[in-house]
């Protein structure tokens, strides 16, 4: 009688300590990717009025301007880390901004 309580006593302390110690990983997991996205100084890319704004770019690496269906229209290159970029010879239509893991969709109108 004594080892069978003591047996379930161990059975049910084991089941706690696997039930919540994945939940304690992914909770520490979950705050270091936070860290890691806002220390980052991720680029800006905003569409107003047929201009492109570019900010925190790094200098070298290029922006792409892609129709909706991946056709690669035009490319910058960035001398600086911030500039404005007009964008008024592209045609009418749906398009997409790259530039280092940043995506951003524009109409030009």
């Amino acid at each position: 009688m004594y080892s069978m309580k003591r047996f379930f006593t161990i059975i049910t302390l084991l089941l706690f300590v696997f039930a919540v110690q994945p939940s304690l990983f992914a909770q520490e997991k979950k705050e270091k990717e936070k860290v890691a996205v806002s220390d980052s100084n991720l680029p800006e890319l905003i569409f107003v009025d047929n201009i492109l704004y570019v900010k925190n770019a790094p200098i070298g690496k290029k922006v792409q301007i892609l129709t909706i269906y991946g056709y690669k229209m035009r490319e910058i290159e960035m001398k600086s880390t911030e500039g404005e970029y007009p964008l008024n010879n592209l045609p009418k239509g749906f398009y997409v901004a790259k530039l280092e893991g940043k995506v951003r969709k524009f109409v030009v109108k």
